[in-house]
């Protein structure tokens, strides 16, 4: 009698540490994978593709040079116009405007 209760007791206490284990490895999965595309709020096809339109570069004013010393760097900057299209119906939405910048050394 004493033999079956602990042949119980180590089943069981197996039993609890491989849930744990099973568990534990279950919660660390990585999420579902989400859709790369974004829907068009006209259509509804997953077909909006990301695009941007580059302006002129202007420039903007001079800085010091890191590299040598007495030296000055022109700086200029662009727009960059971020929009959306859908390939399936052609709908486009405008995102905003941001601006890049480049430093152009002069020696």
């Amino acid at each position: 009698m004493k033999r079956k209760k602990w042949i119980l007791m180590l089943i069981l206490c197996t039993m609890l540490v491989l849930g744990t284990v099973t568990t534990s490895i279950a919660a660390t999965r990585p999420a579902p994978a989400q859709p790369m595309a974004q829907e068009c709020g006209n259509c509804g096809q997953m077909r909006l593709l990301n695009q941007y339109d580059y302006g002129g570069w202007v420039f903007v004013h001079t800085t010091l040079c890191k590299k040598e010393p007495g030296g000055l760097d022109h700086i200029y900057e662009r727009p960059v116009f971020m929009s959306v299209k859908c390939s399936n119906c052609g709908f486009t939405a405008d995102l905003g405007k941001t601006w890049e910048y480049k430093t152009v050394c002069n020696h």
